[in-house]
């Protein structure tokens, strides 16, 4: 079952490829398909909106496979597939994590800084 219809015509032939797994991280994984003819890559992981996939380095669509997995559209012949993860949000996050930490180490650095000058006048008045 697929929520939408592959960009190239897939053919309901039980003709065999092969997929191999090149590399597999935590935000991205690697395969090279030998397909015959067209064929879907099925890839029985859950579906999210951050994952992107891309095909010999072209933009590829991600189709929501049997309601929980994805899936793609590989042309006939030995391709590269690439899935790639980017969780939404998370570039906006780091940036503001990274904003809000150096203005707190701003007020950290101007309260001591503004505190040195009470400091050295209270050691002068007690000598």
């Amino acid at each position: 079952v697929l929520s939408s219809c592959p960009d190239i015509r897939i053919t309901d032939s039980l003709t065999k490829g092969k997929v191999t797994l090149l590399k597999e991280g935590f935000n991205d994984i690697l395969f090279e398909v030998t397909a015959p003819e067209n064929t879907l890559l099925l890839l029985n992981d859950t579906f999210d909106n951050g994952w992107k996939a891309s095909i010999d380095g072209n933009d590829a669509k991600i189709i929501r496979a049997n309601y929980a997995f994805r899936a793609v559209a590989v042309p006939a012949g030995v391709h590269r597939v690439q899935f790639s993860f980017s969780a939404k949000g998370f570039k906006e996050g780091k940036v503001i994590s990274l904003f809000s930490l150096s203005v707190f180490l701003c007020i950290v650095v101007f309260y001591f800084a503004s505190r040195i000058p009470k400091i050295k006048a209270e050691k002068t008045l007690r000598v």
